[in-house]
Order: C-alpha cells, then structure tokens, then sequence
C-alpha cells in the first residue's frame, strides 16, 4: 500500500535533502543547495578570467616598434616617435621570465633590452626583445 501525498496543511520533508528535517545530512543537503550557485558562478568567473587575462603584450608582433606605457605596460608607437625603446626581434609567449633567462634569450637574438610580463603562475609570460 503507498502513503498518500501531504496535503497543503501537512508538513513533508522538503525534496533533494538527505535526511530527516534537523539531522546532519539535512543540514548538509540545504546549505550545498544554498551556496552550491554561488560557489559555481565564482569558480566560472575565476576560469572566464583565466582564459581572458591580458598581459599588454597580445597585440605586439615582431617589427613593431614599443614604449614603456603607463605602469610598466608595454604599448606600439611608431619607430619615429622619440618614447620608442626600438624594434621587437623576438616575442616568446608562456616562457620564464627570471631575469637571467631573459637576458640570455634576447642575447641570442642580437638584443640587451627586454619587455617582460609575467601575469601566468610559476613566474612565465611574455617575453619581448628589442634593439633600437
């Protein structure tokens, strides 16, 4: 024989818990349910975020000429204008950014100047060598 559904005046337990009302597992249940949205729209901004950071130097190619910008940021002038720190030789992406490797990377390449970034974990980033 089933057990007939609660009716409006009757209380029932509430569904997707797992446990009577005042127990552990209920308590459990309720708050996953409560703060479970809330934990997931930070956890999809923190990937959004991720996937989208910009170190300034995205736009930066090889023959273009750079300046220092406003807060260490790197910005495309032209090789004429008198801020220009000179020409790019060489853009190397998710590198490691010590200073020791950096020099010897653009040393390589005909270059004692650098523009780096290091916005990615283990300090790598950007790497950009210049001659003037």
């Amino acid at each position: 024989m089933s057990t007939p559904a609660p009716g409006p005046d009757q209380p029932h337990e509430p569904q997707g818990t797992s446990g009577p009302p005042g127990t552990f597992a209920h308590r459990v249940g309720a708050g996953a349910r409560r703060y479970g949205i809330l934990v997931l729209a930070v956890l999809a901004f923190l990937v959004v975020r991720a996937l989208t950071d910009d170190d300034g130097t995205g736009d930066v190619r090889v023959g273009q000429c750079v300046a220092a910008g406003d807060g260490g940021d790197v910005r495309v002038v032209d090789c004429s204008d008198g801020s220009s720190a000179g020409r790019v030789v060489l853009v190397e992406r998710d590198v490691f950014t010590d200073e020791t490797r950096v020099r010897a990377l653009c040393a390589a390449h005909g270059s004692d100047r650098a523009f780096t970034s290091a916005l990615a974990a283990g300090d790598r980033g950007t790497v950009l060598c210049v001659r003037p």
